[in-house]
């Protein structure tokens, strides 16, 4: 499938991270090299800062809509320098913010507040609604799932085992990262394992009832979009620039294995494609939008990297 550029950055090393849709169809993305949150007009192709996370952050992670206009955040340190080392431990954080004016970064800024700080957390990456004040997140340095009240300031461990961490093998110590919850079940992907899993959890307390349940496996992964049907999660590959398509059923998912959707380990056209998200108005659901790192970390061809975007595939 042909990809479109919405929205670019204008400078190569920019990273896009995560992405949510807004109810006014706004894409909101946020930036792993800055401590900020952009909203993009899908229609216009119009892009502009909306906020800006206070120092000593320098990176914004996992986004997630929990009630209309209200937003969680994962944000951080994430040294991006040649010299860097990546995340620094100790650094994250959730935090809230309002989206109740399209336009209006004053607006949103304004509404900027810090939820928690989670010191023991390597890498605050996924984020997914659970309920209207609680979202779900994770940290993939350590494979720790957490569910985060926004009212009160809580977060709890609700899952960590071997599936969610790391592999040890694996280069980038990257281990769970996009998260959804969808008919009962958390789905999550691994980097380091190449795999999308699932776990049955319990619909009060969000802890898990039974065993993590391998989905399917050997394809790279970052974050998803699970489609509107319920069949298929689309999977941002990052480390080979596409998006895959891979059954949510672990019988038929299993049979057919991870289906290309758009992008090639050879083209920017999803360079180093980091999440995705379906559109949420009448002419866009069908639009699975993708955010990109421009190849930053995974360059194509081992040179080739490009400002970061928001790129639209019509599926």
């Amino acid at each position: 499938m042909t990809t479109k550029v919405v929205f670019q950055l204008p400078n190569i090393g920019t990273f896009f991270e995560n992405i949510a849709v807004s109810a006014d169809g706004s894409l909101l993305t946020t930036r792993v090299d800055a401590p900020e949150v952009w909203r993009i007009d899908p229609k216009t192709g119009e892009g502009s800062l909306l906020l800006t996370l206070p120092a000593p952050l320098r990176s914004a992670t996992g986004i997630a809509e929990l009630a209309p206009s209200v937003f969680a955040l994962g944000a951080g340190i994430y040294d991006m320098t040649p010299e860097g080392g990546g995340p620094v431990p100790g650094s994250m954080e959730f935090w809230t913010f309002e989206f109740i004016t399209p336009g209006d970064p004053v607006q949103a800024q304004s509404t900027l507040r810090r939820v928690c700080a989670v010191p023991e957390a390597v890498l605050l990456n996924g984020l997914c609604k659970w309920d209207d004040t609680t979202a779900i997140g994770v940290d993939s340095g350590r494979g720790t799932v957490y569910k985060v009240d926004i009212v009160s300031g809580t977060c709890e461990t609700i899952l960590q085992d071997d599936l969610t961490a790391p592999s040890a093998d694996f280069p980038v110590p990257i281990g769970i990262n996009g998260i959804k919850r969808f008919r009962g079940h958390l789905y999550f992907t691994n980097s380091s394992r190449m795999s999308l899993y699932r776990v049955p959890v319990d619909q009060r307390t969000a802890r898990p009832t039974g065993p993590v349940e391998l989905v399917a496996s050997g394809f790279a992964c970052d974050d998803f979009a699970v489609s509107e049907d319920g069949i298929s999660a689309y999977v941002a590959t990052h480390a080979t620039h596409m998006v895959v398509r891979v059954a949510l059923d672990p019988a038929v998912a299993m049979t057919e294995g991870a289906v290309t959707v758009a992008g090639s380990p050879d083209s920017l056209d999803l360079g180093g494609s980091t999440s995705c998200a379906f559109g949420r108005g009448e002419t866009d659901r069908r639009t699975l939008y993708v955010t990109t790192s421009g190849a930053l970390s995974f360059p194509v061809g081992g040179t080739m990297v490009e400002p970061a975007k928001v790129a639209a595939v019509e599926v």
